[in-house]
């Protein structure tokens, strides 16, 4: 059992004692706006965020991290462990997979005027507008816990990439 004070143990495979450092690619939803209501569909296609992952994060951090992944094992050293996981506290609407984000306002749905972004999109749909009352029912947060998931209990999600695959 772990005193709350302490820092948690790192990961145990086999002999080996594993570090996890997770990048959060935050507010991922806002890459999708312009996918309509295709959105949510889209965000949570592996190869997708794969892609994304690859060209939203800059070359030379990716570098480093595939360098820090990849260090020589030392036997005083630990492994670590870097991956990528995407994160939206705002989400996607739930029930009909658009973003939960006004890209006018850069805020939530609520009370957003009916306002709305021309651009071209996938879809024919065009995310909805809803009040406060209404909000909590619609609101479906993206992969929030999964990095902590990760961090805690070395679980990947479908969406956690390990950073030596975008190299």
């Amino acid at each position: 059992m772990q005193d709350a004070g302490q820092p948690p143990e790192p990961h145990s495979h086999s002999s080996h004692v594993i570090f996890c450092i997770v990048i959060c690619l935050t507010k991922y939803e806002v890459l999708w706006a312009p996918y309509g209501c295709e959105a949510f569909d889209l965000a949570r296609d592996p190869h997708e965020f794969h892609e994304v992952a690859k060209r939203e994060i800059p070359a030379d951090l990716l570098k480093s991290l595939i360098a820090l992944a990849n260090r020589p094992r030392l036997r005083d050293k630990s492994a670590i462990e870097v991956c990528i996981v995407p994160v939206s506290a705002f989400g996607f609407v739930r029930g009909n997979g658009c973003v939960n984000y006004n890209p006018i306002t850069q805020h939530l749905l609520i009370e957003s005027g009916g306002q709305l972004l021309e651009v071209d999109s996938r879809s024919s749909f065009k995310p909805p507008y809803y009040n406060n009352r209404e909000a909590i029912s619609y609101w479906q947060p993206f992969y929030i816990l999964d990095p902590f998931i990760y961090a805690a209990f070395g679980e990947k999600g479908d969406l956690t990439v390990d950073v030596r695959e975008l190299g």
